[in-house]
């Protein structure tokens, strides 16, 4: 059997992936909190995120590493004066910055990542595998989020193990340590396992197209669609 040569992509774009302790003060600041999990059960299913991300990401060579941690003062870490300084946040705020990966990437890291900062380091229609979270929300519709990269001409890439939403998959009750494969299923992108060079990868989903209605109806805390929003 041939050996699958492995997936090269230009980018990797991680979104708003803060420590765990770190995700953990945001939400609790925000108005929904911890909804109806507990400390522990974030903590514990941020952790085992994180980690099987990082693990999950050394099955790819990427020239850049491009965290987008978008600036927030709930992160107890998070410095002003070295965001005006032009110098990085801490490992705590952006943990996946500092980590050791096998392709040995530049790495980036953004606290208002643009189109523009892509642009930089990512050629016109160039593949870029994209994580973070949360599902259905900042990753799709940051700045730089997977609709808004698509709009742009870029190929997008993720796979489960990659993104995070909820400690648990709600219609199955399953336990989460990304998201779930179904999520893929129902979501305002169409996905395909990819076909990269005339070879078939499982792991790998890539963007199709965005679907043109809102059925899912994803809205921010005011009702606003998360869509609908500038980029």
């Amino acid at each position: 059997m041939t050996q699958k040569p492995k997936i090269q992509v230009d980018a990797v774009v991680l979104i708003d992936i803060w420590s765990p302790e770190s995700y953990i003060s945001i939400v609790t600041e925000e108005e929904s909190g911890l909804g109806e999990y507990t400390r522990d059960e974030w903590l514990n299913y941020m952790t085992a995120y994180q980690n099987a991300c990082h693990d999950f990401l050394q099955r790819f060579h990427f020239d850049v590493l491009i965290n987008a941690t978008y600036r927030t003062g709930k992160a107890p870490t998070y410095s002003p004066e070295k965001c005006l300084a032009d110098e990085d946040q801490d490992a705590e705020y952006s943990p996946f910055h500092y980590k050791k990966y096998d392709c040995e990437p530049h790495r980036k890291l953004y606290t208002d990542c643009q189109m523009a900062d892509i642009h930089q380091f990512v050629k016109p229609n160039g593949k870029i595998i994209v994580g973070g979270g949360s599902w259905g929300a900042c990753v799709h519709f940051r700045p730089v989020g997977m609709t808004r990269l698509m709009n742009a001409g870029f190929r997008v890439f993720t796979a489960p193990e990659l993104c995070y939403g909820t400690p648990r998959h709600r219609p199955t009750g399953e336990e989460n340590t990304g998201i779930h494969h179904q999520d893929l299923l129902i979501d305002d992108i169409v996905w395909s396992r990819s076909n990269l060079n005339g070879y078939y990868y499982d792991f790998l989903y890539e963007g199709l197209m965005i679907h043109p209605d809102n059925a899912l109806d994803r809205t921010d805390q005011y009702g606003v669609a998360h869509r609908d929003k500038p980029g």
